[in-house]
């Protein structure tokens, strides 16, 4: 079950040092801070469920408290939804009759999720298509609106 802190993104760095390729580049130190209340929770732009969003400050987000790694002073946040973003899953469940479906989405770093999606009754909605979807919130946590299919599944 998800443990849900809504916050801001307070800050972004990377730590690019002398790389002599493209190859080292990617490899580089990318982290960031996300502040909620008065805390401050370190995150890798690995825990994002975004494919091309670049960490930037005063964004909105949604993500899950975990236990800051060994010899560390912060949480971690996981699962790090952004609201607003484009994102593509595969439909995994259908609620028929309800308007609303489920879709698997993985984060950059491959970390995998089911999130819930306001469909309305659009029949090319079955289980196995590809959507596409705009990332918000509802009291439930992360959800994606604005579906559309990208490709055909099995019904």
């Amino acid at each position: 079950m998800f443990s849900l802190t809504h916050a801001m993104i307070s800050g972004y760095q990377t730590n690019p040092g002398d790389f002599p390729n493209d190859a080292h580049r990617r490899r580089q130190r990318r982290f960031g801070f996300i502040k909620s209340g008065n805390e401050e929770f370190w995150f890798s732009p690995d825990y994002l469920f975004s494919s091309t969003m670049v960490p930037v400050e005063d964004v909105k987000v949604v993500f899950t408290p975990l236990p800051a790694l060994p010899n560390a002073k912060n949480r971690r946040a996981s699962s790090i939804f952004v609201e607003g973003t484009k994102l593509q899953g595969q439909i995994n469940r259908v609620l028929k009759g309800r308007g609303c479906a489920f879709a698997t989405i993985n984060s950059q770093g491959g970390e995998s999720h089911s999130l819930f999606l306001e469909t309305g009754e659009d029949p090319a909605i079955v289980v196995g298509a590809t959507v596409e979807f705009i990332t918000g919130e509802n009291k439930g946590g992360p959800m994606g609106t604005r579906v559309k299919v990208v490709s055909a599944g099995t019904s």
